[in-house]
């Protein structure tokens, strides 16, 4: 299967909202993978789209970064509340990956890290966040820190939570639903 630049599968992909489920419409693509020019790839089978919008995370802010995951690579969305090293609560909203998303993660945020870069989230089109990368995650759990409070937390958990496809995500017990 032919090696291509994962951002080039899905830079022209320009979709709305995240509510409505579809599916009927499945895609495939491979995770991440790092060449020896350090360049992220994937290989991607076929192209079908999950629903009628888009998660997409990228490297850097730009809309036409590298894609590294997609709404297909989360299993968990939620807002937490998290006490840091002087005993203050701060809001946060922490994500899980599947396998392959865990994998593209571990190479992306390694890369991201060594330059303290960040990682956007885009929504339809819409960067929702761009958390500055502080070391490589690598076990499929990241959390993302920044000026919440306890409604733009859920907010933004609720907008990733709602664009991933039906039986994906895992439930409060830590259980995939059927």
């Amino acid at each position: 299967m032919k090696k291509i630049i994962a951002a080039l599968i899905f830079s022209a992909v320009v979709l709305s909202g995240c509510s409505d489920k579809d599916s009927s419409k499945n895609y495939s693509a491979a995770p991440a993978e790092k060449t020896t020019a350090g360049e992220i790839t994937a290989e991607t089978t076929e192209v079908e789209y999950v629903n009628d919008h888009r998660l997409i995370f990228r490297m850097g802010t730009d809309p036409d970064g590298t894609m590294i995951l997609t709404e297909e690579n989360v299993i968990s969305s939620k807002a937490v509340a998290v006490i840091n090293d002087d005993g203050i609560m701060n809001h946060s909203v922490n994500l899980k990956f599947d396998q392959a998303g865990q994998d593209a993660l571990a190479i992306a945020t390694e890369k991201a890290a060594e330059k303290n870069s960040q990682i956007s989230i885009w929504l339809d089109g819409e960067m929702i966040s761009a958390p500055t990368v502080n070391y490589a995650i690598t076990d499929g759990n990241a959390l993302i820190n920044g000026d919440f409070d306890s409604d733009k937390a859920n907010e933004l958990a609720e907008k990733i939570r709602d664009c991933v496809p039906e039986g994906k995500l895992e439930n409060y017990e830590g259980e995939e639903n059927e």
